[in-house]
C-alpha cells in the first residue's frame, strides 16, 4: 500500500526583522481566496476565530500557535505526487504569509522564540483540547516557541506495520542526525542540535499519568507485532486521556470531552460494558458505553519517533477486535477488513525548507528539504526486510543512546563504536534501494547532508562563529521558493 501523506509545521517569522510573529485572520482569508472550493474552520472557544482552512491539497491549519503553521495534506498514491501538493502548499503559504509580511524559515525552531508564559498567552491558538492539556498537568508552552517537524505518513500493510515501525524508530538517529536544524533556544546557542526532540521531557514532566512519560520515549523494546503496539500505547501502566461525545472529535472539543472515572488503560475501558465519566468543562457526571472509534480517537496521544496509524472498519464488533488482540492475531483482523488507511507516521525529521543557499546551489536540492523524509521512510519500508534486518543488528539500547547522542550532537554523535553519520549513510543506503530510480532526485538534501558532513544545525553553528547575528542568521533561512 504505497500511499503518500505528509505534516509539514512551519515556524513563522517576520521577513524584514527576524523576530517570531503570528499569522492574523487576513492570512486565512488570503488562504480561501487562493485554494479553489475551500472552507474555513473555526475555532470551537472562539466561534469567530478562524484557524485553519481545509481545500484542495489539504488542511491549512495551525500547530499549536498562531507562530507555527501546519498543513496535513491530502494522500497521494506515490512521491510524484506529494512532491506536486508539498509544492504547492509551500508556494499557497508563503504567498499569504508574504501579505502580512511574513515567511516560513529554514529551522526546527524559531531561534529568537521563547517559551515563558507571555509568550504562551501571546502566540496558544484557541483549542479547546489545551484545557484538558493543562487539567492532564503537560506543559502546552514547552513547544510555542515554533518546534516544527516534517512528518512523512507513509502507507503500509497490515502484516509489516509493527516491523515497520521498529525499523523506524530505529533508524531515528540517522533521521535526526540528517534533518537537524534547531541549535538554537530562547535567543541563546542550545547544548543540542536537535533542540525541538527536548520538548517532550518538560512536556511531559508533570503528566498525573506515568504513561504519557513512557510513551514520549524510544519504547524500552521493539515491537514484534500490533498487540505489542496496543499493549504499550493502550495497556498496563497507561491511563485513558478522555472519550469524545458523539459527533465530537479531539480538534473540536467544545464541551464534548468526556473524562472516564479512575483513568483506566485504555484496553481495561475498552473491554467494559460501561463506564462512568464527566464532561470536561461542564462537568456534567455520563454513563458512557466505550466503543472502538473512543480507541480510534487516541491513537494521536504517543509522542516517540513514530506512530501506526489506522481507522477501524465501521462494522467491526469491538468483542471481535477484544478476542483478536488476545489471541495475537490483529495482523489478520487488519487485513481482512477490520482496519483500513494503515500507515506509518514519522515524527523526528526536523522541518527542513529551501533557501536562499540551498537554492543557489541546486533548485531540486532545495525543493528535496520538503519531500526526503518521506522518500527515505517510503524507501525503507519498500525495502523492509533488509532495513528491518540491518536495524536489528544492533542492540535496542544501543539505538537509544544513539538517538539521544543525535539530538545532542548530530552526525557527530557516537554510542559506543557506531557513529550517527555511519549509521545514516547505511540507513539513506537501504532507502535509496527501496525507492526506483526515478525517485533518487528526492535524496538530494540528504545526500548533500552527508558528503559535507553539515546539516542545518551545523550550517547555522558556522554562521554564528563567522559573527553573524541570530537575527541576521534567522533572515537568511528566510524561505525562498527556487
Amino acid at each position: 500500500m504505497s500511499t503518500c501523506g505528509a505534516e509539514i509545521e512551519k515556524p513563522i517569522s517576520d521577513i524584514r526583522t527576524g523576530l517570531p510573529r503570528g499569522v492574523s485572520q487576513k492570512f486565512f482569508g488570503t488562504l480561501l481566496q487562493t485554494i479553489p472550493g475551500s472552507q474555513p474552520c473555526f475555532s470551537d472557544i472562539k466561534p469567530r476565530t478562524v484557524i485553519a482552512v481545509d481545500g484542495l491539497g489539504g488542511h491549512y491549519g495551525l500547530d499549536n500557535g498562531f507562530n507555527l503553521q501546519e498543513t496535513s495534506t491530502c494522500v497521494s498514491p506515490d512521491l510524484h505526487g506529494l512532491e506536486k501538493i508539498l509544492k504547492t502548499d509551500l508556494q499557497i503559504v508563503q504567498e499569504a504569509l508574504a501579505e502580512e509580511g511574513l515567511t516560513a524559515i529554514n529551522m526546527s525552531i524559531h531561534p529568537l522564540g521563547k517559551t515563558d508564559r507571555k509568550s504562551y498567552s501571546r502566540f496558544v491558538a484557541p483549542k479547546g483540547v489545551y484545557r484538558y492539556i493543562s487539567q492532564r498537568g503537560w506543559d502546552h508552552a514547552a513547544g510555542i516557541d515554533a518546534r516544527a517537524q516534517n512528518s512523512p505518513c507513509t502507507g503500509v500493510e497490515a502484516y509489516d506495520a509493527a516491523k515497520a515501525l521498529t525499523t523506524v524508530i530505529g533508524a531515528s538517529a540517522a533521521i535526526i542526525g540528517i534533518f537537524a536544524n534547531s541549535p538554537f533556544e530562547g535567543g541563546g546557542v542550545s547544548a543540542y542540535k536537535e533542540t525541538r526532540l527536548r520538548m517532550w521531557e518538560r512536556f511531559m514532566k508533570n503528566s498525573i499519568a506515568e504513561g504519557d512519560r513512557a510513551t514520549a520515549k524510544f519504547p524500552e523494546k521493539p515491537f514484534s507485532s500490533l498487540r505489542d503496539y496496543f499493549y504499550w500505547m493502550f495497556g498496563p501502566g497507561t491511563s485513558i486521556h478522555f472519550v469524545m461525545a458523539s459527533g465530537s472529535n479531539y480538534k473540536t472539543f467544545g464541551d464534548g470531552a468526556i473524562l472516564i472515572d479512575g483513568n483506566p488503560p485504555v484496553l481495561d475501558y475498552l473491554a467494559s460494558a460501561r463506564a462512568q465519566g464527566r464532561y470536561l468543562v461542564s462537568g456534567k457526571m455520563v454513563t458512557v458505553e466505550p466503543t472502538l472509534g473512543h480507541m480510534q480517537a487516541l491513537q494521536f496521544a504517543q509522542f516517540t519517533s513514530a506512530r501506526i496509524r489506522w481507522t477501524f472498519d465501521r462494522g467491526l464488533e469491538k468483542a471481535r477486535f477484544l478476542q483478536s488482540l488476545k489471541e495475537n492475531t490483529l495482523e489478520r483482523l487488519f487485513s481482512e477488513g477490520g482496519a483500513n488507511n494503515v500507515y506509518i507516521e514519522g515524527r523526528d525529521p526536523g522541518a527542513n525548507f529551501p533557501d536562499k543557499f540551498l537554492g543557489s546551489i541546486d533548485p531540486n536540492l532545495a525543493w528535496s528539504t520538503l519531500v526526503a523524509p518521506s522518500a527515505i521512510q517510503y524507501g525503507l519500508i519498500r525495502n523492509l526486510a533488509k532495513a528491518s534486518d540491518y536495524v536489528r543488528t544492533f542492540d535496542w539500547k544501543q539505538l537509544k543512546v544513539l538517538r539521544d547522542s543525535a539530538i545532542k550532537d548530530g552526525l557527530d554523535g557516537r554510542a559506543g563504536d557506531l557513529g550517527v553519520g555511519q549509521f545514516a549513510q547505511r540507513v539513506l543506503g537501504l532507502a535509496a534501494e527501496g525507492l526506483p530510480a526515478h525517485y533518487h532526485r528526492f535524496l538530494a538534501y540528504p545526500e548533500y547532508v552527508l558528503r559535507t558532513g553539515k546539516n542545518g544545525a551545523d550550517r547555522s553553528l558556522d554562521a554564528v562563529s563567522g559573527g553573524k547575528s541570530l537575527a541576521d542568521i534567522v533572515k537568511s533561512r528566510n524561505v525562498v521558493i527556487p
